[in-house]
């Protein structure tokens, strides 16, 4: 799987999440492949409080992320977790918390 590949199934999560919704400034989306884990880290900046809130409520409940190809075809599903933050900073503490819990349940 590639970054340009989870990169463009993001920014048509969020194009789905602001349907019907006034234009607001697109948000900066920064991300990072872990190889060993063979996970993606996706932090989407909104510079709109509102906006992160509505795309926080569409996604949160939401287990699965469609991959999408060029043509926005479904490749396939992979799992995410959605936290709402006001940093990255606070992202990757808790990130880290959960991995460690998942250590924990595996051993």
């Amino acid at each position: 799987m590639k970054v340009p590949t989870v990169k463009r199934s993001i920014k048509a999560l969020i194009t789905h999440s602001a349907a019907g919704q006034k234009k607001a400034a697109q948000p900066k989306i920064t991300m990072q492949y872990f190889t060993k884990k063979k996970q993606f880290k996706v932090f989407v900046e909104f510079m709109d409080p509102k906006s992160a809130s509505r795309f926080f409520e569409k996604t949160f409940v939401m287990k699965n992320l469609a991959i999408l190809d060029e043509s926005f075809s479904e490749l396939f599903e992979r799992e995410m977790r959605v936290y709402l933050v006001k940093s990255e900073v606070e992202f990757n503490s808790l990130a880290m918390l959960k991995y460690r819990e998942e250590i924990k349940l595996a051993n």
